[in-house]
């Protein structure tokens, strides 16, 4: 039997920063594919799934909107980016 393991991304930022548990996203750059994943935000600790779409070098931000399909620019962006490696 294959068991199905999600990936989660947990990110610390700065504990005097300020970001509401409210619409904020991990959006997640990788090639041309922009797929933004709802954060779960708990104190300067930040959680969200990691999406398919993220292989290979993939740069994340936290964004204030979700940019899935569109174009990042630096009017949503709160904190980033970040570099992670995927498969």
């Amino acid at each position: 039997m294959e068991i199905a393991v999600e990936t989660i991304i947990i990110l610390i930022i700065d504990s005097s920063a300020s970001i509401g548990s409210s619409g904020s996203y991990v959006t997640f750059v990788s090639g041309l594919n922009v797929t933004s994943v709802a954060a779960s935000v708990d104190g300067s600790q930040i959680t969200a799934p990691v999406p398919k779409s993220a292989s290979g070098q993939t740069y994340v931000f936290i964004t204030n909107v979700d940019v899935s399909g569109q174009t990042l620019s630096d009017e949503v962006i709160l904190f980033g980016p970040t570099i992670i490696e995927g498969e």
